[in-house]
C-alpha cells in the first residue's frame, strides 16, 4: 500500500544553486548540484559529511554505489569516488555532447548513461 505522499521532511540551503539529482543507499544520500558541487550526507542525520568540489561544470547525475559515488557533469566525462575516501579513481569518457543522466544496474558492474549525443552507453566497471 502507498503512503499519503506528505512531505516528512525538506532540506533548505542544501546547496548554493540548484539541485538536479539525488541518490541514495543503506549509508549515504549524494546530492548532484548546478554549482559544480556533489555532496555526500550520513543518511541517518542528513548531515553534510563530504563535498567534491572541482568539478568542472554543472552536475546532471549522480549514482551510488555500495562502494563508490558516480558523478556525470554537464561534460562528456563520468567519474568514481570511492566512498572509503572521497577521492576521485577513475574517469570514463562517456559522450561526445554531454551527458543528461545515469542508471546504475543492480549487477553493479556497469554504468548506463544517456546523452545528448543521442546515444546510450554502457560502461563496464
Amino acid at each position: 500500500e502507498l503512503g499519503t505522499g506528505e512531505m516528512v521532511r525538506r532540506l533548505g540551503g542544501v546547496h548554493r544553486d540548484s539541485v538536479f539529482d539525488v541518490a541514495v543507499n543503506d549509508k549515504f544520500l549524494v546530492t548532484g548540484s548546478t554549482d559544480y558541487t556533489v555532496k555526500g550526507w550520513d543518511r541517518s542525520a542528513l548531515q553534510p559529511i563530504q563535498v567534491l568540489e572541482g568539478i568542472m561544470g554543472p552536475v546532471n547525475a549522480v549514482g551510488l554505489m555500495e562502494e563508490y559515488v558516480i558523478t556525470a557533469p554537464a561534460g562528456y566525462r563520468i567519474k568514481i569516488w570511492p566512498l572509503s575516501d572521497w577521492t576521485c579513481i577513475r574517469t570514463i569518457v562517456a559522450s561526445e555532447r554531454g551527458i543528461t543522466t545515469l542508471s546504475l544496474p543492480p549487477s553493479a558492474s556497469r554504468i548506463i548513461s544517456a546523452s545528448l549525443d543521442n546515444t546510450i552507453r554502457i560502461h563496464d566497471i
